[in-house]
């Protein structure tokens, strides 16, 4: 009953902001802004199966395996994948419709295949010790390549953990966590090697995707088809991500900083977040702490804490182009950061400024630096348009903003208002 319920409630999350999302498309266009994005939906598998092991309820002889992880463990192990220049050959496992309460363990490349995210289900142990295990943990001490697609996956722990150098695709799944203790979604850690996370629902629990001390390794794998662009080792595109909740954790936070985000970058360079639906996350959409050389583009954040919140003075080269900014608290909430691009984003109705940031002491914080504000439209918040001390953010280049109709005013100041020529 707990799973029926948490797959009915999971895909009735989006309902209501999908309408958003139809009204909201009108209001601005999203720019052609990266022809290299790549785009895999599961048409077609990017691997040769060197073996197809099956797996199904009843077991032999109508199937290979009753477990998943039995599959996984007479599955062959295959050469270091080094290039997806062209398809690499590893082992498949297709797992047909069913439910299967297991905590897999992935140690070598290969394909998991299931019937299709509403047939196949996969569910962490709730109770003793596997509670705290995710439901499927990937590590690779050498290039590995894995795929996830086609699978309801639930647990009480991280549902799906990778560590180390990894490299595929987590496509067309739907991620849920559950019970009131669920970590969810999916957490990443370690030089992986040209990752793309696609077309999946990702709900409930405290986060969506965490990406910790993540950084590509560029010189591990090539990247080919699969991802055209190596400045990214990670591609998030194309989810829908929300639900997410705050952990009461330590008194020095009061909270445990890193819950309650659709999307957290630490300690994390090289990702490309673009496409996607991020809304109803307790306190922002998309969080960035100590991240560099990160690409933001064409996402619908709405009805979140803030849509973007960018925070640690080591966050450089971050950039959001053509995102819709809607229905959140604060828009775009800037601590501090070097480099930040904003350009042709969509920043309205938010029930406090558009674009803010925190007046941080200079002799205690480096002084913030916006490389370029420019081409947004910015209108019908609830306070300022863009509030921004002058005194405290350097601001480069500031031009062809359409600031209007914000509660509080356009502009914090005269001083920012002649700064950005409005």
């Amino acid at each position: 009953m707990l799973l029926l319920k948490a797959i009915k409630t999971s895909s009735s999350i989006f309902i209501a902001s999908s309408v958003l999302v139809t009204l909201t498309s009108a209001m601005t266009s999203p720019l052609p802004i990266h022809q290299m994005v790549p785009r895999y939906a599961q048409q077609e598998l990017p691997i040769i199966p060197s073996i197809t092991l099956t797996v199904c309820p009843e077991g032999p002889p109508t199937c290979d395996f009753k477990k998943i992880q039995d599959a996984i463990n007479a599955a062959p192990e295959t050469p270091p994948v080094k290039s997806w220049e062209e398809k690499p050959v590893i082992p498949v496992i297709e797992i047909s419709a069913g439910t299967y309460e297991e905590n897999l363990i992935i140690l070598k490349s290969l394909w998991l295949q299931g019937a299709g995210r509403e047939q196949t289900a996969v569910v962490g142990k709730l109770t003793g010790l596997d509670a705290q295990r995710p439901t499927i943990f990937v590590a690779g001490s050498w290039p590995i390549a894995i795929g996830i697609t086609g699978l309801y996956l639930g647990g009480g722990a991280e549902i799906i953990q990778i560590v180390g150098q990894v490299s595929g695709i987590i496509s067309n799944n739907k991620i849920v966590a559950l019970g009131e203790q669920g970590r969810g979604g999916i957490s990443l850690r370690g030089a992986l090697s040209y990752l793309v996370i696609s077309h999946n629902l990702i709900a409930l629990g405290e986060v969506g995707i965490m990406l910790e001390n993540v950084s590509p390794a560029r010189y591990e794998v090539k990247p080919g088809p699969l991802v055209s662009d190596p400045e990214y080792g990670v591609w998030v595109i194309e989810n829908e991500i929300g639900k997410t909740r705050q952990r009461e954790w330590e008194p020095s936070w009061g909270t445990y900083p890193f819950s309650g985000h659709g999307i957290t970058l630490h300690h994390t360079n090289g990702v490309a977040i673009t496409r996607n639906f991020i809304s109803e996350n307790a306190l922002s959409g998309i969080f960035a702490g100590d991240a560099q050389i990160v690409l933001i583009s064409e996402n619908t954040l709405a009805t979140n804490g803030s849509g973007i919140w960018i925070a640690v003075p080591t966050n450089l080269g971050i950039k959001l182009l053509g995102n819709r900014v809607i229905a959140n608290g604060t828009g775009i909430n800037i601590w501090t950061g070097l480099g930040i691009e904003i350009e042709g984003n969509t920043i309205s109705d938010n029930r406090s400024d558009g674009i803010s940031a925190w007046r941080l002491p200079v002799d205690l914080y480096p002084l913030t630096e916006i490389q370029s504000l420019q081409s947004n439209l910015i209108e019908h918040n609830k306070g300022y348009g863009i509030d921004l001390d002058p005194q405290t953010i350097r601001i480069v280049t500031c031009k062809n903003n359409r600031v209007s109709l914000n509660q509080k005013g356009d502009y914090s100041s005269e001083e920012l208002r002649a700064k950005c020529g409005g």
